[in-house]
């Protein structure tokens, strides 16, 4: 009865060893990612030696993809299982955040992504976060709506469209060009800060009556 009791109290939740492997994750993309980008400011893009330029951008093209897919399973998982904790809840989107600004970071870098959309959507999860942490604290719960989720979704398939057309302009030196780096291969995540922006009008929109100061007599 003892040893049953034992296991319970010890058994961590698939989900939480998903969440686990993405922080985890997210140290080779970093490192990765700066590697990539000693190359291009010492040598320009493409780089002189492409086949490590490659290989490297292949390894963080390759992360995200895990990264990304391991998301979508922790999540439905600890719903499926009814198996949702509080480790879950803290760290999930921790993760997924440090994973994709991290990887959005590395498109500015590799001048694939104007410095402005980067911090327009940093803005507004700073902001969006700030809120629900705030509604949190007052034990108030705002769900998100349609665009938020259309948002984490499109964003994400659009980091791997532009980290996929990034190899493009390393053997066709017609596409090394400004407007296909910076608007051509970025157009879906464009698409994703668009409606990261209305999720987070429609969220403090939604949040409103619960900002408004309390007076007290």
């Amino acid at each position: 009865m003892s040893n049953k009791t034992s296991s319970q109290r010890t058994y961590t939740p698939i989900a939480n060893y998903l969440t686990i492997f993405r922080m985890v994750i997210i140290i080779p993309v970093l490192l990765l990612a700066l590697i990539n980008t000693y190359l291009v400011y010492k040598t320009g893009y493409p780089p002189f030696d492409k086949s490590i330029f490659i290989l490297i951008h292949t390894l963080i093209l390759l992360f995200f993809v895990a990264g990304m897919v391991t998301d979508y399973f922790d999540g439905h998982l600890a719903r499926k299982r009814n198996e949702v904790s509080s480790f879950g809840k803290i760290f999930d989107p921790i993760a997924d955040k440090l994973i994709t600004n991290i990887t959005l970071l590395y498109l500015v870098a590799m001048n694939f992504l104007p410095i402005w959309a980067f911090g327009l959507l940093l803005f507004r999860d700073v902001l969006v976060g700030g809120l629900r942490t705030y509604l949190a604290s007052q034990k108030v719960d705002v769900s998100a709506d349609i665009f938020g989720k259309l948002k984490t979704l499109v964003l994400s398939i659009g980091i791997i469209i532009t980290l996929i057309l990034m190899f493009l302009p390393a053997y066709i030196s017609n596409l090394n060009t400004e407007w296909f780096k910076l608007y051509v291969s970025s157009v879906v995540i464009y698409v994703g800060i668009g409606l990261g922006l209305i999720s987070g009008f429609i969220y403090f929109w939604k949040a409103r009556k619960y900002l408004s100061p309390k007076i007290t007599k």
